[in-house]
């Protein structure tokens, strides 16, 4: 999954909507909604756990870790690290304008 894949499974789709959702699939879509509310409201994924929110999902500490937090089903929810760690890498190699200290990124 890429970044944005998730938006068909939350929200309604023509093309999705073709396939009746398992009680697993509204559990997990239950526990996304929420966590995009509560970024929407107080800013953070998981302020408390409570109902279906069980685990917290944690800031990332240091960019050379990538912690990011993996859902394979509402039972399977935690934190993981350094994902695709070797391909951060690749790119934290390129010389990127943005990186250069006259940089100016203007509107």
């Amino acid at each position: 999954v890429v970044h944005g894949d998730e938006l068909n499974y939350i929200l309604s789709n023509d093309l999705y909507d073709k396939k009746k959702p398992t009680d697993s699939d509204r559990k997990v879509i239950d526990l996304m909604t929420t966590m995009w509310f509560n970024v929407a409201s107080v800013g953070r994924p998981t302020p408390k756990l409570y109902g279906i929110v069980k685990t917290k999902w944690l800031a990332i500490q240091n960019p050379k870790k990538l912690r990011y937090c993996f859902i394979r089903s509402e039972k399977e929810v935690k934190m993981l690290e350094e994902m695709y760690l070797e391909r951060a890498e690749f790119w934290e190699k390129l010389p990127l304008y943005s990186r250069q200290k006259d940089f100016k990124a203007e509107l």
